[in-house]
């Protein structure tokens, strides 16, 4: 007589999850440098727990190679899955549950806990995924076990494009690393960031990022606000617009109002929508400074 294997499903524990803590703090981070706040908790929850020295951070790096690297074939992701599988096999298991023991007591000293988990994040489904498996045992079922992994392949599979979609392709994967960038600066240069960033960003630009990080949990009040601010954006580039005796600033004064209506009937917001109203406010300082300029 055969007996039956009873095998567990696996569980998620976001509070745990190393790439979901390390992504909402840099959230944290973001809006406290916008608000001009100094000695941030986030930085220096941070510095404390995501440096090169710990496993906390040796293990949040295995995220950060799981969701950006990106390859043509399956095969070559399989690979990498396996590569890191194996990386995280030899992190000391019980130094790494002490740090994140440690993490979860010191966000829980700071902040509210089950609203600095409540934020959205794009990659929540796939930090799920990858979290699973890391801690997956031999009592946990195969089937989920292989779900986890195909949704871990299908985001470092990218799909094909043609020779006339790369640039499109470039450009957007330029747009992601600089906000990735951005973030990473709020952690190791944020007070140089500060000195340098915040006297270019003006306060229409100040407002629209605290909307967006406020709000990134609630994409209806998010829209509502973006839809609220693109007649004035409109008003203000006609206006300059008839200012404007260059024929061809003009025409792409009058392509970038009619690019905004979009926005205004927009169901859902994206970062690059956020992106590009950041560029259309630059749009309008750099026209008012041109056409102030010629006044004078």
């Amino acid at each position: 007589m055969y007996l039956l294997r009873e095998f567990k499903q696996m569980a998620h524990s976001k509070i745990k999850n190393p790439a979901i803590i390390f992504e909402l703090l840099l959230r944290r981070l973001t809006s406290d440098t916008i608000n001009g706040k100094e000695n941030s908790p986030a930085l220096e929850v941070i510095r404390e727990f995501f440096n090169k020295n710990t496993v906390l951070g040796k293990e949040y790096e295995l995220y950060q190679i799981l969701t950006r690297n990106k390859f043509s074939s399956e095969t070559k992701a399989n690979i990498l899955l396996e590569q890191i599988l194996s990386s995280r096999r030899t992190l000391n298991e019980k130094q790494l549950k002490k740090e994140k023991y440690g993490v979860i007591k010191k966000l829980r000293e700071v902040y509210n806990i089950e609203e600095f988990f409540s934020t959205k994040l794009d990659l929540y489904k796939v930090y799920a995924s990858i979290y699973k498996l890391f801690e997956t045992t031999a009592t946990d079922s195969p089937a989920t076990v292989l779900k986890e992994k195909f949704t871990i392949l299908e985001n470092c599979i990218s799909p094909k494009v043609s020779d006339v979609e790369k640039n499109d392709t470039i450009m957007e994967s330029f747009e992601k690393e600089n906000k990735d960038v951005r973030l990473l600066a709020y952690k190791f240069l944020v007070d140089k960031f500060n000195k340098k960033y915040s006297s270019q960003l003006d306060v229409n630009q100040k407002r629209l990022l605290k909307e967006y990080i406020y709000t990134i949990s609630n994409t209806n009040t998010l829209t509502e606000y973006v839809r609220s601010i693109v007649p004035g954006i409109q008003k203000e580039l006609l206006s300059e617009m008839h200012i404007t005796t260059d024929k061809v600033t003009q025409i792409k004064l009058q392509e970038t109002i009619s690019m905004l209506d979009k926005l205004k009937v927009a169901r859902t917001v994206k970062d690059e929508n956020i992106l590009s109203l950041l560029r259309y406010y630059d749009l309008l300082k750099e026209i008012k400074e041109v056409n102030h300029g010629k006044n004078n």
